[in-house]
């Protein structure tokens, strides 16, 4: 019987949104490493190996976008790592999924650019793509207020306003 070949799934986000929490909420482990404040700690494209309800995934841990030239690494050297790796992954299998993880309250334009850059722009909406929001703690409307930003198409697939 041939080897099951495991998704890659691509986690990206602008730097402290929680990429690195949601991985090891994802592993059920504390591998990667998180940052307490908005200080990204990934400074480059991570590969942890999980395994969910019995199924491989590769999973990568990406650089944070954009953190200017103050951050880990420049806006523009960043969305490259993250281009190369969509690439090789493109050669190697694939990219599955698509997770942006986006923090409550904090949609700005520049994360709605990233969003049009990697799904439509490199990936060319072939791949799907989640949106993850993150701390939504003491939200009490929810994020039907921020819902604008990533309106459904006909389709039933978010997509940026």
């Amino acid at each position: 019987m041939p080897q099951e070949i495991a998704p890659n799934v691509v986690i990206f986000s602008e730097t402290g949104v929680g990429k690195s929490s949601i991985i090891n909420m994802m592993l059920g482990s504390d591998e990667a490493k998180i940052s307490p404040d908005a200080t990204g700690c990934t400074f480059d494209s991570t590969l942890y190996d999980a395994k969910i309800r019995g199924r491989s995934y590769n999973l990568y841990d990406t650089i944070g976008l954009g953190e200017g030239s103050t951050g880990t690494a420049e806006g523009s050297k960043a969305i490259g790592n993250l281009y190369s790796l969509l690439s090789l992954l493109s050669t190697n299998g694939g990219v599955h999924l698509l997770i942006f993880v986006v923090r409550c309250g904090r949609l700005t334009e520049n994360i709605q650019k990233n969003y049009e850059l990697f799904y439509k722009g490199f990936c060319e909406t072939k791949v799907p793509i989640v949106v993850v929001v993150t701390g939504c703690e003491g939200e009490s409307k929810g994020m039907h207020q921020e819902k604008h930003f990533f309106p459904r198409s006909s389709q039933g697939t978010p997509r940026a306003a």
